[in-house]
């Protein structure tokens, strides 16, 4: 029973006792280039929706298209967020330099986690690079990442 309720426990920083998120999880995928950072931002809210909007730097443009989420997904997300740890993610996980990165970042709530990668260097591809030893951090990110890249394609057929 006490294994039961700990992995019932796992999410809940993430999760109400209902299934719904506790805050809003924003996960952006833009590119750098000329004018700055633009891409897809992509908001998961409690009410239980994904919504995706484009941005330019701090603009963000009204939601393009709004989903309701299925709550395995929502579940998911939750779990995901636990296991790796997000809360001790860093803000800008370290990268090596490069022109015009691949950048993603995963908000939760108020806490951000930032992740450079190489100009069109895929999260599956970044996830079979070679880390440091020892550097779980990366991976972790990834990993929360390319769970909410897979929610996502589910429903936008992205």
């Amino acid at each position: 029973m006490t294994a039961n309720a700990q992995n019932q426990d796992s999410h809940h920083h993430f999760l109400r006792s209902d299934g719904t998120l506790r805050s809003e999880v924003e996960y952006r995928d833009g590119q750098a280039g000329y004018a700055g950072v633009s891409g897809t931002s992509w908001l998961f809210l409690p009410d239980g929706s994904l919504q995706s909007r484009r941005f330019i730097n701090a603009e963000i443009s009204t939601p393009q298209h709004i989903y309701p989420l299925n709550p395995q997904d929502i579940k998911q997300l939750g779990r995901t967020l636990s296991e790796q740890d997000f809360s001790r993610l860093p803000a800008t996980i370290p990268s090596e330099a490069t022109l015009n990165p691949h950048r993603l970042m995963i908000r939760v709530g108020k806490r951000s986690a930032t992740l450079d990668l190489s100009t069109s260097q895929s999260i599956k591809q970044a996830m079979h690079a070679k880390e440091r030893p020892g550097d779980g951090t990366r991976h972790r990110f990834l990993t929360i990442a390319q769970t909410i890249e897979d929610i996502i394609a589910a429903y936008s057929g992205r």
